[in-house]
């Protein structure tokens, strides 16, 4: 049974090399450029695990997260998440 990722993150690079690393490991990966693409897609499809950027235009990650496992609760097991940034501090 092949497990599918949800790759969320504005960053069109990031996005693909993701991408790249996951599908050459056996996942299906599904590819949101933002916050209610990645909800959207979500609802369309079983996501097993999310990986999704905190800093993003529009809804940031922490709230995609949230709503996305409200919106999987409903439905089952809501998946796994990791949160993941570009941001360095000093």
């Amino acid at each position: 049974m092949t497990r599918t990722l949800l790759i969320v993150d504005d960053n069109k690079s990031v996005r693909d090399s993701l991408q790249f690393l996951f599908t050459q490991k056996g996942y299906a990966v599904v590819l949101a450029e933002n916050g209610d693409q990645a909800l959207t897609l979500a609802a369309q499809s079983t996501v097993d695990g999310a990986f999704i950027d905190v800093n993003m235009p529009g809804k940031n990650g922490i709230e995609v997260c949230r709503l996305l496992r409200q919106q999987t609760a409903l439905l089952g097991k809501p998946p796994a998440v990791w949160i993941m940034t570009g941001a360095r501090t000093a």
